[in-house]
C-alpha cells in the first residue's frame, strides 16, 4: 500500500514530498499554512485548506454551518470577519465591506486567497461569492481587469510577458546585428590594403573557426528573434549565445600554459556570464514575487560566488607579482575595477543564494542591483584596457597581419583600437543575449506553468 505523499508550493518554491504526517507537523509549526498550494504530482495543484487530509473535512464543517445566499453578503456582515493573503503575508482581519472595497481598487487579485475566522480552507478570492463581481464585471482597477475570473490566475505572468516581449526581440536583434556587423566590416585599411578577419587564411585557423561560428550565431540571433516566439525563442538565444561564449572560452583555454591562465581565463569570461543569467532570474523574481524558478537563484549564486573568487584571486596575484614593476596607470586602474567586479558579483551571489534559503523576494532585488554593478564594473575595466590601447606606443612588436613595407605605427595603433572596440562589441551582445534570453525563458515557462494550474 503506498503512502500519500505531497509537494507545497509557497511563493513559488516547492518543496517536499512531505507524508501526511509530516505535513502536519509543518501545519502545526505554521510552517505550511492553508493558502499554500499542495501537489501530490507537481502537475496540478489545490489550496492546502481543500486538502480534508490536512485541515479536516471542509465540507462537513460548510453543512453544519452554511454560507448565506451570494445575493445576501451583507448579513453576515458585522459579525463575519475575513482575511487575506498576498506574497504570502496574512492581512486582517477586516469585514466585508472593507474587503469588497480593496477587491473594487485593484488591491486585492483574483488569485488571492481569503477565509473567514473559523473557516477550515480559504479559497481563491474569486471563488467568493460576494467578490466574484469585482474580477468578471471589469469593475476591479488592477491587473486583472475586464479578464474572467477563470483567467486571472496567470495574468500576472502574462502581462509581464506581453509588455517584454517586444523590447527582448529588439534586443536580440541589435545585438545579432552588431555582432554582424563587428565580424563582416574591415579589420583595418593600410597602406591601401583592406583587411578583413579572414585576410589571416590558414597561418590561424583556430581563429578563423572561432569567427565563423560567431558569424553563424550572429545570423542566427537575428532569425530566432524575428521569426520565433515563447519557449522556443529563449531556448533557440540562450542556446546560441552560450555557445559562442563556450567557443571563445576553449579558445582562450587553448592557450593557457599553466593553472593560473587557466583560472584567469575562466574567471574573467564566466563572471559576467553568471551576473547576467543572475540579473534574468532575479528580475523574474522581482516581477513575479510567486514564479517558480526553481533551484535556479542557489545554482547560479554557487556559479557567481566561484567566478567571482577567481576573479579577485587573479588580480590579486597578477598585482602583487607586478608590484616591483612601474605599472601604468590604466593598468593599475583596471586591476581595482576588476576586484570591484569580482566583490559585487560575490555579493550578489551569496544574496541570490540567502533570498532562495529563506525566500526573500527582497534580497532578490538587492541582489539584482549587485549583479548590475558587477556588470557596470566589467565594462569599466573593458573601457580601461581600452584606454590603454588607445594609448599605445609602439613600445611592443606588434605588426600588421600580412603586412609588407614599413611599418605605419598610426596604422597598428588603428587596427589594435578596431580589434579592442570589435572584441568588446562581440562579448557586450553576447552578454546581452544571455541574460536577456534567460528573462524571456523564465517569464515564457512562469505563463506557462500559472495557466496549467487555473
Amino acid at each position: 500500500m503506498s503512502v500519500a505523499a505531497y509537494f507545497v508550493r509557497s511563493r513559488g518554491r516547492v518543496t517536499g514530498p512531505y507524508s501526511v504526517d509530516h505535513l502536519h507537523r509543518l501545519i502545526a509549526r505554521n510552517s505550511v499554512s492553508r493558502f499554500d498550494q499542495i501537489s501530490s504530482d507537481r502537475a496540478n495543484w489545490t489550496a492546502a485548506g481543500d486538502v480534508e487530509e490536512l485541515f479536516g473535512d471542509a465540507s462537513t464543517e460548510a453543512e453544519a454551518n452554511p454560507e448565506p445566499p451570494a445575493s445576501a453578503p451583507a448579513a453576515t456582515a458585522s459579525s463575519t470577519r475575513f482575511y487575506y493573503s498576498q506574497n504570502g503575508v496574512e492581512v486582517g482581519p477586516v469585514d466585508v465591506n472593507v474587503l469588497r472595497s480593496i477587491a473594487s481598487s485593484g488591491a486585492l487579485k483574483s488569485n488571492d486567497m481569503v477565509w473567514s475566522e473559523g473557516a477550515p480552507a480559504a479559497a481563491y478570492a474569486f471563488k467568493m461569492p460576494f467578490l466574484a463581481s469585482f474580477f468578471s464585471s471589469g469593475r476591479g482597477h488592477g491587473a486583472h481587469r475586464n479578464h474572467s475570473a477563470h483567467a486571472a490566475g496567470d495574468r500576472n505572468a502574462e502581462s509581464v510577458l506581453k509588455a517584454a516581449g517586444p523590447g527582448l526581440m529588439a534586443m536580440a536583434i541589435i545585438c545579432g546585428a552588431i555582432l554582424l556587423v563587428s565580424l563582416i566590416a574591415p579589420v583595418v585599411i593600410a597602406n591601401g590594403n583592406v583587411w578583413w578577419w579572414w585576410s589571416a587564411g590558414g597561418t590561424v585557423p583556430g581563429a578563423i573557426a572561432v569567427l565563423t561560428i560567431l558569424l553563424l550565431v550572429a545570423i542566427a540571433s537575428i532569425v530566432c528573434a524575428a521569426a520565433i516566439r515563447g519557449m522556443a525563442r529563449g531556448i533557440s538565444l540562450l542556446s546560441v549565445s552560450g555557445i559562442a561564449l563556450a567557443t571563445i572560452m576553449v579558445s582562450a583555454l587553448a592557450n593557457c600554459t599553466n593553472f593560473e591562465g587557466i583560472v584567469a581565463a575562466t574567471s574573467l569570461l564566466l563572471a559576467p556570464a553568471a551576473a547576467v543569467l543572475l540579473i534574468g532570474v532575479c528580475r523574474v523574481r522581482r516581477c513575479l514575487p510567486d514564479a517558480d524558478t526553481g533551484p535556479l537563484p542557489m545554482v547560479l549564486g554557487i556559479v557567481a560566488v566561484a567566478c567571482g573568487v577567481g576573479v579577485i584571486a587573479t588580480m590579486v596575484v597578477a598585482m602583487s607579482r607586478g608590484s616591483a614593476l612601474p605599472l601604468p596607470a590604466w593598468v593599475v586602474t583596471f586591476a581595482i575595477l576588476a576586484l570591484l567586479e569580482g566583490l559585487s558579483i560575490v555579493a550578489a551571489g551569496v544574496l541570490s543564494i540567502v533570498s532562495y534559503s529563506v525566500n526573500s523576494t527582497e534580497l532578490a532585488g538587492v541582489s539584482l542591483l549587485l549583479a548590475r554593478l558587477g556588470i557596470g564594473f566589467a565594462a569599466a575595466s573593458a573601457a580601461c584596457i581600452l584606454g590603454g590601447v588607445m594609448g599605445y606606443t609602439g613600445a611592443f612588436d606588434f605588426p600588421l597581419p600580412q603586412h609588407s613595407g614599413p611599418a605605419d605605427f598610426d596604422a597598428i595603433r588603428g587596427w589594435l583600437i578596431f580589434v579592442a572596440l570589435r572584441v568588446l562589441a562581440i562579448f557586450a551582445c553576447l552578454y546581452a543575449l544571455l541574460g536577456g534570453a534567460m528573462f524571456d525563458l523564465l517569464l515564457t515557462l512562469e505563463a506557462m506553468r500559472a495557466r496549467r494550474a487555473i
